[in-house]
């Protein structure tokens, strides 16, 4: 009933702007007339068409409002009828076909693989064949063979997951996988710390503690250390750092470093100060943008974070942006 109430209320509303242009009034107060009647008239012609339109439609609904309200008002009188026959139509048009019938297709064929195929598992492949407690250990243990062929950061929460495994070889080969990663990282490590106790020049100096606090955050990075040891790895990685940055403080890789480290401690406002120092010494701002990203979102700065990963997708064109990029612009676009 309201629907019909604003119909007949733009009609006659458009009606009485359509008469005044023929009275005997100054041109003036004319348009203002004609103007305030044809305003009012697209103002209820936007609510009666808003209201019989689709849900998805509606929203966000000033937006839909606003674009339906300048269709009638900038288009005098063919606006207002196109909408009207155009929302008549949408409603009450019967459809064409009012469902899409299935087809039947044929059984694809099924192709056996031969022993001399090589057969590769994706990340969510490889998790569902070692979590399948059912399968043989055969198919288990080759599917943890090949988390070896994966990055570290990537493979050690798989190869942890293992360790609580009910099988006793899956558990001491993922063991000694995790093992051996974080022995290779210490070994250089140990190799560095001799390597300053010597007598060295302040390049050199600068070099060897440079490298000592990638190490650690190398540790920390591929996930190898957890609770104090990930803490003391932390801690170390800082220290090396700041002595990196007192000996050189130009060194934009070490100002990306230790904002990276100040953000795993979780103290955001200062990791900002030091990527934008890094960016100042000259380091692609485009490679920062998704940490400076995470900072914001950490803030719940929301709007902030739709603008820096706009800015990200213009550059990097990789699906995970991508989509991430979507999500955020379609949040944007609903309003929330």
């Amino acid at each position: 009933m309201i629907n019909l109430k604003f119909a007949s209320t733009a009609v006659m509303l458009e009606s009485g702007a359509l008469a005044v242009l023929f009275s005997d009034q100054p041109p003036g107060l004319l348009l203002l007339a004609f103007l305030s009647l044809h305003a009012a008239a697209s103002a209820c012609l936007a609510l009666f068409v808003w209201i019989l339109m689709p849900s998805h439609y509606q929203r966000p609904r000033r937006w839909a409002l606003a674009f339906l309200f300048a269709f009638s008002f900038f288009i005098p009188f063919m606006g207002l009828i196109g909408l009207f026959v155009g929302v008549l139509v949408a409603s009450y048009l019967p459809r064409l076909r009012l469902n899409t019938p299935f087809r039947n297709i044929s059984v694809p064929e099924y192709n056996n693989l031969s022993g001399n195929v090589k057969v590769s598992y994706g990340q969510g492949g490889l998790r569902a064949r070692l979590q399948d407690t059912g399968a043989s250990l055969e198919s288990r243990m080759k599917a943890l063979m090949a988390i070896q062929q994966m990055p570290s950061r990537d493979a050690s929460p798989l190869l942890r997951e293992m360790l609580s495994d009910p099988s006793d070889d899956i558990r001491l080969v993922a063991y000694g996988m995790l093992d051996q990663r974080e022995k290779a990282i210490n070994q250089k490590i140990t190799l560095e710390l001799a390597a300053i106790a010597g007598e060295q020049t302040e390049a050199q100096r600068h070099a060897a503690v440079r490298h000592l606090a990638e190490l650690y955050w190398e540790l920390i990075y591929q996930g190898l250390v957890q609770g104090d040891v990930r803490k003391h790895a932390l801690e170390q990685s800082m220290d090396y750092t700041v002595m990196a940055l007192e000996l050189v403080p130009g060194d934009a890789g070490m100002w990306v470093l230790q904002g990276k480290l100040i953000t795993a401690l979780g103290q955001v406002q200062a990791a900002v100060f030091a990527f934008r120092n890094a960016i100042d010494l000259g380091f692609p701002r485009t490679r920062l943008l998704p940490y400076l990203a995470e900072i914001a979102y950490t803030q719940r700065d929301f709007a902030e974070v739709k603008r820096l990963l706009s800015e990200m997708s213009t550059f990097d064109n990789s699906d995970k942006t991508l989509t991430l990029t979507r999500f955020w612009r379609i949040n944007k676009q609903a309003g929330t």
